[in-house]
């Protein structure tokens, strides 16, 4: 007989509510993350987008839990660019064409406004227990966005942004509601003081390099305790300020694929045109963007891990 019980049932509201502004926002406050995927989440018109566990949906499961249904799985790790932002139905998101193209378990867990650090403690929950085959990291812009956006007084940003965040929850003191009611964003992942400026990238310094780095070292050993892969894909943008900041950290994922076996570094850039077709924005995939992006991964998957 076993010591360990029986995974518990989790129950969120089962329809959207007009007195519950939970029920029409995407996010939800988290105690470790600060926000997260809302369950409960139904855009107008469209199912419901996240699963219990607050991950985008790939497939019309209620649950990443269960029985997987193929030989091969994958973990998405990112921020809204993974999560595909503007894109409503999750059949339209690259890692469900990813599931399509090549008969995977795909498990979207980028959240808008993510950095490292977020998906590393969402990372250190759910990867020992889904233990994918492959974990893809297409991260690395977000970590540069609180030294963009944080306060023009602050000198330097706390490696936690102690001094620059705000508590999703807004229950502390008087502090503004980042959550506001059929707000489908975040309202400020900021406090209501922001400067968003180029010149707040100077704040970016060896040390927070130094701590993006780490992180990523941490996700590539972590899969290795279960005899996962990473692949660690550079995030794409359209120019900006950002691009030589990301382009450092981009850098940071190809000395880690040095340093860790059963990593690897796929610079898609080469392959996917940075034209309008593609993008909503700067960054963000259009559906046909979704399209190229996951069959040109997909090519890559199917030639490096399965065989």
């Amino acid at each position: 007989m076993s010591i360990f019980k029986k995974e518990p049932h989790f129950f969120f509201n089962e329809a959207p509510n007009e007195d519950d502004s939970f029920d029409f926002s995407i996010y939800c406050p988290h105690p470790f993350t600060n926000w997260s995927l809302n369950p409960s989440y139904q855009p107008k018109g469209q199912l419901k987008q996240h699963t219990l566990e607050g991950f985008r949906k790939t497939c019309d499961k209620a649950s990443i839990r269960g029985a997987k249904e193929t030989n091969f799985s994958i973990y998405c790790i990112g921020g809204s660019t993974t999560y595909c932002t503007e894109i409503y139905d999750f059949k339209e998101t690259w890692p469900h064409k990813l599931a399509k193209n090549i008969e995977a378990d795909v498990f979207n867990a980028g959240v808008g406004g993510w950095g490292t650090l977020q998906s590393l403690i969402r990372y250190s929950a759910w990867g020992p227990i889904l233990k994918p085959n492959l974990t893809i990291i297409y991260q690395s812009k977000n970590d540069l966005t609180p030294f963009y956006n944080g306060r023009s007084e602050q000198d330097s940003i706390m490696p936690l942004l102690d001094n620059i965040t705000l508590q999703m929850s807004g229950q502390m003191g008087n502090s503004p509601k980042a959550f506001k009611k059929n707000n489908n964003g975040i309202a400020s992942v900021y406090t209501k003081y922001m400067s968003p400026s180029d010149q707040g990238l100077s704040r970016f310094s060896e040390e927070s390099y130094l701590l993006t780095k780490t992180r990523y070292q941490m996700m590539a050993q972590l899969s290795q305790t279960w005899g996962g892969h990473v692949l660690f894909i550079p995030e794409l943008i359209r120019g900006g300020a950002y691009l030589p900041f990301m382009n450092k950290l981009h850098e940071a994922m190809q000395f880690v694929v040095k340093e860790n076996i059963g990593s690897h570094y796929f610079d898609i850039r080469e392959l996917l045109p940075l034209q309008d077709d593609y993008f909503q924005d700067k960054m963000h995939f259009s559906p046909s963007g979704c399209d190229l992006f996951s069959e040109i991964l997909s090519t890559q998957i199917k030639k490096i891990f399965i065989n």
